[in-house]
């Protein structure tokens, strides 16, 4: 029993219970708003309805999805809206031209005859076990030998109950992800943006890769070389007997390379490392 009752179907089955008074709601308010945005049309001043309606009827829709994902436990994405335009008339256009907005208010509509049937399944499932049982007390003087044909359906109904709400909840959710969640369309333009973005993101990583290759060949690794050069020569003139002034100047030419190449290296870690990276360059170059 405690599997069978568990708090995903009491949940699921608040959910049923609340989308009758809510689907009532919706249908009153969405059809009155409609039969007004209708009815103004020919003095265009319906279309301003209209269009703040399926606003309104976005708003609702995000209750929904809300309601959706903490009592059935389903996460349902918003669509996409239409890029919006700038002007007054954009902003009562682009609700009427956007498909999305109408998927939502076509279940808000729909959500009075789910509601209904949510409605009557959850007291099925919750009362009619309570009332079969409860036959065996007073049903004799009712139903005679029909008693225990109730009690058989109302062990069964434990049984069948439990999972005829619940498959019930998961075709709720399979329309809600149909309407209130982003079509095919754009379910395929996200995953082609997506593919877009991470071909750009590759290249842009690769001439980055590039352009780091080519800085450091041509400019610190070529100082770096002379550095060496320089060191080598010094070396050699150390060894035959130079004067101090010939290799003062060899070192000097040495280290004026060495700290362009710390220069170098620095920029070009600023565009790699975080600041810290940077900051060490620097007090390096600072201590050469």
């Amino acid at each position: 029993m405690n599997r069978i009752y568990n708090p995903a179907l009491i949940s699921r089955s608040v959910y049923g219970l609340l989308g009758l008074p809510i689907g009532i709601a919706w249908l009153v308010l969405f059809l009155t708003a409609l039969s007004v945005s209708f009815g103004l049309l020919y003095v265009l001043v319906g279309f301003l309805f209209m269009s703040l309606t399926l606003r309104f009827a976005g708003i609702a829709a995000d209750i929904e999805r809300w309601t959706i994902r903490e009592l059935l436990g389903a996460e349902i994405a918003p669509a996409t809206r239409v890029p919006s335009g700038r002007g007054p008339m954009a902003a009562i256009i682009d609700p009427l031209r956007d498909r999305s907005r109408w998927r939502e208010l076509l279940y808000l509509l729909l959500r009075f005859p789910s509601g209904i049937v949510g409605f009557s399944v959850t007291i099925a499932v919750w009362v009619f076990p309570i009332w079969a049982f409860s036959s065996l007390v007073w049903g004799w003087f009712v139903f005679g030998g029909w008693t225990l044909l109730l009690v058989v359906l109302g062990v069964a109904s434990l049984v069948v109950g439990p999972v005829l709400l619940m498959v019930i909840s998961e075709i709720h959710i399979v329309v809600a992800q149909l309407l209130l969640g982003p079509s095919q369309a754009q379910l395929a333009e996200r995953a082609a943006w997506v593919e877009q973005s991470r071909d750009r993101s590759v290249e842009a990583a690769e001439a980055e890769r590039r352009r780091i290759e080519r800085n450091l060949h041509d400019g610190a690794q070529a100082r770096l070389a002379t550095v060496a050069l320089d060191l080598g020569r010094a070396k050699r003139r150390l060894e035959h007997g130079g004067t101090t002034e010939e290799l003062g100047r060899i070192i000097d030419t040495a280290h004026e390379e060495a700290k362009a190449a710390i220069v170098e290296l620095r920029d070009l870690a600023r565009g790699i490392h975080p600041a810290a990276v940077s900051y060490t360059h620097l007090r390096a170059h600072e201590t050469f």
